[in-house]
């Protein structure tokens, strides 16, 4: 993942490598943002940017060494899913600096006095045995919610202060991130943010090659590599294999959905060379509706009020319903097909009610809530009518008085 991060976003890999080394080497406190939508590739971009400098396992208290430009520190990984109060932000720090038992003789009370102590710890025996701290805070904007948001108040004083070498670098999917920070809090943050955008089209096909692209191994043939990645060009270049991975990014963008789309393609072709086919079925098997299984286990009075709904949908272009509309449309679909079986209101009602219950409707907020007796609440179907007439299209043996309702532009 080094070779595409460095591809896709060398200048923003560059500046935090850049902060780490200047705290790190010189003792320059500084504070960053790293801001972009999920599944951009921020935590991935941050750890590259760090095993430039771990010495140990990309782990919580790994250390950090900037090498032959002397310089060590300690990383120190928050969460704020899972660090949601300073109390617990300041036992995690502490044990992440491995100082539990020096915090316990101390009888220290506020939490700036606590991570004074321990950062002033780390400063014992002069510079040149002194060790930096890069506090990395996943999930920023949750810190924000912080009870007068001490904790981002202490670190960012403490690295605009240069008290202690620290660097403070925060991830976020908020882009009015800042302005969730207290003023007093705001005064004290660097400003400097990184900015991630996702993958262009193009650039999302070149990763899917890179990431479908063997290098050199002396496990493997010279000319096993040549000839699979030959295979992978010609595989990527076919125009069904674009169009996968066309409908891939229009779906979602992120890495984690291309690779998962690969994965399941290789899967495929464990015993032979990649196909486009295997791009196809796997794009299928991503794209395939839930709904469409749900619609397959449904009695034929269940389809018969999807349809109903269906034609009211378009009726009313988009507007809620009600149990006694739909049950009007399927007594006038009972009366004009008399092949079909008519069922009783009640029988109809607890079909309809367990429609409800698969949330393939969902209730419409009125003034009325719960009040409303449920023959009466106003209902929205939650399939476009396209996509249900195509899938009840697809269901084998559907008796074709229902087919020929579905069709029918009459309700």
């Amino acid at each position: 993942s080094s070779d595409l991060v460095e591809a896709a976003h060398p200048q923003e890999l560059h500046t935090i490598q850049e902060l780490v080394r200047r705290v790190l080497v010189v003792g320059e406190s500084n504070s960053a943002l790293i801001v972009g939508p999920r599944g951009v590739g921020k935590s991935t971009l941050l750890r590259v940017a760090l095993s430039k400098y771990c010495k140990t396992p990309d782990t919580d208290g790994s250390s950090l060494s900037a090498g032959s430009d002397g310089g060590e520190g300690i990383l120190v990984r928050l969460h704020g899913l899972m660090h949601t109060d300073d109390r617990l932000a300041l036992r995690e720090i502490t044990r992440q600096l491995r100082m539990e038992e020096a915090a316990a003789t101390k009888q220290l009370g506020s939490f700036a006095e606590n991570l004074s102590f321990m950062l002033a710890s780390l400063k014992e025996g002069g510079r040149e045995n002194s060790k930096s701290v890069v506090f990395i805070l996943e999930e920023f904007d949750l810190f924000c919610h912080h009870r007068n948001q001490t904790l981002l108040y202490n670190l960012f004083d403490v690295a605009q202060s240069a008290q202690s070498p620290v660097c403070v670098i925060g991830l976020t999917c908020r882009l009015d991130v800042v302005e969730l920070l207290e003023k007093r809090v705001r005064s004290r943050f660097s400003h400097r943010q990184v900015h991630l955008k996702p993958q262009s089209l193009e650039q999302y096909c070149e990763i899917a090659r890179q990431l479908l692209t063997l290098s050199s191994c002396p496990e493997i043939s010279q000319k096993s590599v040549r000839e699979w990645n030959k295979g992978v060009e010609e595989v990527l270049s076919a125009d069904n294999s674009q169009e996968s991975l066309h409908q891939m990014y229009d779906l979602s963008a992120d890495m984690a959905s291309l690779k998962q789309l690969l994965v399941l393609a290789l899967s495929s072709a464990y015993d032979r060379d990649l196909r486009s086919s295997d791009l196809q079925h796997a794009a299928a098997t991503l794209f395939e509706d839930a709904s469409f299984k749900i619609l397959q286990g449904l009695s034929n009075l269940q389809l018969a009020l999807m349809i109903a709904m269906m034609h009211l949908t378009v009726t009313y272009e988009g507007d809620s319903f009600t149990f006694e509309l739909v049950f009007s449309e399927y007594l006038k679909f009972t009366r004009r097909r008399s092949s079909m079986q008519s069922f009783e209101r009640p029988v109809v009602f607890k079909a309809f009610d367990q429609l409800r219950a698969m949330e393939l409707m969902t209730p419409v907020a009125t003034s009325g809530g719960s009040c409303v007796q449920k023959e009466y609440q106003m209902m929205r179907l939650q399939m476009p009518p396209k996509l249900l007439c195509d899938s009840l299209l697809a269901i084998p043996n559907l008796p074709t008085d229902l087919l020929q309702w579905a069709t029918s532009s009459l309700a």
